[in-house]
């Protein structure tokens, strides 16, 4: 259904989230248009290397969220990469920042403090060698610190499960979700219309008005 926003043009791109390699392969398979990107847990303990070169080959853009690992594993004291951002003059964070960065890794750091959006976007003066980006690969645990999508535990009530929701994949619901965000996306493109022939009138007509004298 998505797709057919993107046919329409409504939609310029199309991505999905939280997609387990045989889940995203079985979606390109079966779909026309592939992904752009796929937002998963990635970080250093989660490193998802081979996921990453699989999506890669397929046309997918990996997108870490959690890219700090909420702090888990005592993170932001981790010898290893306290010892790398002390080297550099950089905090625990931007080593994490720059190493995804240069992993090619979209990553989009939240915060609502001023001075940690700046520090997180402060990363690109500096960059890590391969023999410290080596040593945060090490770093990699091989699984998630969040939740397990291939554990049906987590979604059968213990006490990691989501609370229960009203399902939102029936046919029903799925097509309704697709109405209402295709007006949404039409009453959007005709307000931009309307603004757009707004600015080019009150151009038009200062361009014609004669000067005052």
């Amino acid at each position: 259904m998505t797709q057919e926003l993107n046919r329409e043009g409504l939609a310029k791109a199309i991505g999905v989230s939280n997609f387990y390699p045989d889940r995203l392969v079985d979606l390109i398979d079966h779909n026309e248009v592939t992904p752009a990107v796929n937002q998963i847990e990635t970080h250093p303990f989660f490193q998802r290397r081979d996921y990453q070169e699989l999506m890669r080959d397929r046309g997918v853009q990996i997108e870490s969220w959690g890219p700090f690992a909420d702090g888990k594993n005592n993170l932001f004291s981790d010898p290893t990469l306290s010892e790398i951002g002390a080297a550099h003059g950089n905090s625990v964070a931007q080593v994490v920042l720059r190493w995804l960065v240069q992993r090619e890794v979209i990553v989009i750091p939240k915060s609502v403090r001023a001075e940690r959006m700046g520090e997180n976007i402060d990363v690109f003066e500096f960059e890590l060698s391969d023999e410290e980006m080596t040593r945060i690969a090490g770093l990699d645990t091989g699984s998630t610190l969040f939740f397990e999508h291939h554990d049906p535990r987590w979604s059968a009530g213990s006490t990691v499960a989501e609370p229960t929701r009203t399902p939102m994949h029936t046919p029903s619901r799925a097509n309704e979700n697709v109405v209402a965000l295709r007006a949404l996306l039409l009453l959007r493109a005709k307000s931009e219309r309307h603004s757009m022939r707004s600015i080019r009138g009150r151009s038009a007509t200062r361009f014609m008005s004669p000067p005052c004298t």
